[in-house]
């Protein structure tokens, strides 16, 4: 498992794609995709630690700065280095997700058509999305969906991965308590040149990142409803192909599913609950009819009582 199912449920994040019946291939493309949406979210939760965490810090000084006429001034500290980080890769994550999605649309709707690998190519070469074999309403979606907020992602992450960063207009405003820190995208990002850059439309960069990965999941979980497809939770799993084969009998830990379900804020720190399995090869006992996989669920070493 490379994705994050305690992510995925609490935003409620492709709920219906999960339940899709999978063959080995279908299971790898969608494996994939989830794990890109969890590296957004996990993305989105740091930018707004980070942000939290600077509006903290400039609390600090209210007493003793004057702020100008809009409230906002600049700001520079070290938490926002971690906006800065998360900034990047969701952008790079998000498109990667959207180069997928015909892909997604595919395994679900049942397609036996070729289509690239581009996002872009998709929609930009000669007659569009058009020329494959979606339905009227899978078109009118993914048209949209470009139209209005895909290509501005593109946009801005071919600027950021080969023209420039895109974090100069950061400030902290307080037009309101606590305070925020807003960091703007431009409006232009196509014309690929900061000195052409116009930030009138103040293009806050979490709420782009965020509004874009809510518009791939409505489109996908649109497609799945109208598929049949019930809403479930994800449920955790685990990839073990790396470890080798089974050939050799021996007993030994092939993986740990670790899962937080809980985390408790104490005193001396955070304190973090865990759902854990253990994978292990064993030695088969063909008489009984075992095989050589087996399971069982872990205490940490600290919650085991001690043996006389």
């Amino acid at each position: 498992m490379h994705y994050s199912p305690r992510l995925l449920n609490e935003y409620s994040m492709f709920t219906r794609l999960v339940s899709l019946p999978r063959a080995e291939s279908t299971s790898a493309k969608i494996e994939r995709f989830l794990y890109r949406a969890s590296c957004v979210l996990n993305s989105l939760e740091a930018i707004k630690g980070a942000e939290g965490t600077a509006v903290m810090f400039a609390r600090q000084y209210l007493q003793q700065i004057k702020l100008p006429a809009n409230k906002r001034i600049a700001v520079s500290t070290d938490p926002l280095l971690h906006l800065y980080a998360h900034v990047p890769s969701a952008l790079s994550a998000s498109v990667l997700m959207q180069n997928q999605l015909l892909e997604i649309i595919k395994e679900i709707q049942e397609l036996s058509i070729s289509t690239p690998l581009s996002f872009r190519d998709a929609m930009e070469k000669k007659e569009g999305i058009k020329r494959f074999e979606f339905d009227d309403a899978t078109i009118k979606a993914l048209n949209d969906y470009w139209e209005n907020t895909g290509k501005y992602i593109r946009d801005l992450r071919d600027v950021d991965e080969h023209f420039d960063a895109l974090v100069d207009h950061t400030y902290f405003e307080l037009k309101s308590d606590p305070g925020q820190i807003l960091m703007f995208f431009p409006d232009n990002p196509e014309c690929k040149s900061s000195k052409r850059f116009t930030y009138v439309r103040e293009n806050d960069a979490y709420e782009i990142i965020a509004n874009n990965l809510q518009e791939i999941n409505r489109i996908i979980e649109s497609i799945c409803e109208a598929k049949g497809l019930p809403p479930q939770q994800h449920q955790a799993s685990i990839m073990l192909s790396h470890m080798g084969d089974l050939t050799e009998e021996q007993e030994r830990t092939l993986g740990l599913m670790m899962v937080v379900t809980k985390v408790d804020k104490t005193e001396k720190g955070n304190h973090v609950h865990l759902d854990t399995i253990e994978t292990m090869q064993v030695i088969p006992d063909k008489e009984k009819g075992i095989g050589n996989i087996a399971f069982r669920k872990l205490k940490t070493d600290n919650e085991i009582e001690p043996q006389d």
